[in-house]
């Protein structure tokens, strides 16, 4: 049986928790910036950090043992109402947000109107936030799609410790309505000196980098595309060519494309140094190229990078 509740929270409560929040969280950023003072030998500064960071930081300043003493006491109490909710309930459904995400730059830690910034801010985790404070595992899963094609999350939170519950519970939702295979339109907005023209990627070159054009993704921040332009570009192949790629680039990292086992596939015959750097050479051109054939078809979102990606892995001596 599925149980509703439209009764609100008493606003002193709300407003309480918010302050023992800021309280806690202000008094840690404190704390860190003057641990990074420490470590660079002087006084931070403003110049350091956001305008922001810097705001919470002074105001972490003024925060005295006691007034951190009372604000953790001000999150148990909550968690123990979150608790007994969780003894006549087995699962709490909510929105992930509190509205469709905000356009870049709206929450903008530079920004310099703070009190646009933290009605944007507190206007968009109000259902996530009290979770923070209480621990209780929660999870958002994409069950329903905009109209514009983005992903709109759903909460489930749970009883404390009860991970579990949520897994079994995201299986079962996924198996009955699979997402993993849908992905917000991959739109950008290109700005030129003409203004803004808004393309499709198969409109777009694979060089287009080259140019001295700017893109951005189009204007969506926040939980719902966390990933910010990483979630706009993604392609088919895009996470294992990334994987490779940062393999293959780590330090004494044992793949790579002149690894003797890619270097020896090279030569039949007894290896002489002129003979090992041409094949190294070798080696790390057909890298490039098939490298380049991956992403290419990868930014197509076309399912045969697959294929080459394999063939990457080869190359490389990656399983």
């Amino acid at each position: 049986m599925v149980t509703t509740s439209r009764r609100p929270r008493p606003r002193s409560t709300r407003r309480r928790a918010a302050g023992a929040i800021r309280i806690i969280v202000y008094a840690h950023v404190r704390a860190t910036l003057e641990a990074r003072g420490q470590a660079h030998g002087r006084e931070p500064t403003p110049d350091d950090v956001e305008p922001i960071t810097w705001e919470a930081a002074e105001f972490g300043r003024t925060v005295t043992a006691s007034d951190y003493a009372r604000a953790i006491g001000v999150l148990h109490r909550t968690g123990r109402v979150v608790g007994g909710f969780f003894t006549r309930h087995d699962i709490l459904l909510t929105p992930t947000m509190c509205k469709p995400p905000h356009k870049l730059g709206v929450l903008n830690m530079t920004a310099t109107n703070r009190d646009a910034y933290f009605d944007a801010l507190f206007g968009t985790i109000a259902f996530t936030q009290p979770f923070n404070t209480s621990g209780n595992p929660a999870m958002s899963v994409p069950l329903h799609w905009s109209s514009t094609g983005l992903p709109v999350g759903v909460q489930f939170v749970g009883p404390f410790g009860d991970e579990a519950t949520l897994f079994r519970l995201a299986a079962q939702l996924e198996a009955a309505q699979p997402w993993a295979d849908r992905r917000p339109p991959r739109t950008v907005i290109i700005h030129d000196r003409h203004g803004e023209t808004v393309k499709r990627p198969s409109d777009i070159r694979n060089n287009l980098w080259r140019s001295r054009l700017m893109i951005r993704p189009l204007p969506v921040t926040g939980l719902i595309l966390g990933l910010g332009i990483a979630s706009v570009q993604a392609g088919p192949c895009t996470s294992e060519i990334l994987r490779i790629e940062k393999a293959v680039n780590e330090p004494n990292s044992p793949y790579s494309p002149t690894a003797p086992q890619s270097v020896g596939a090279q030569t039949d015959v007894q290896p002489t140094p002129s003979s090992v750097a041409r094949a190294e050479r070798q080696a790390d051109s057909n890298y490039r190229a098939v490298l380049d054939r991956a992403r290419a078809l990868d930014n197509q979102n076309n399912s045969e990078c697959e294929e080459v990606v394999r063939e990457l892995k080869d190359l490389v001596g990656m399983q």
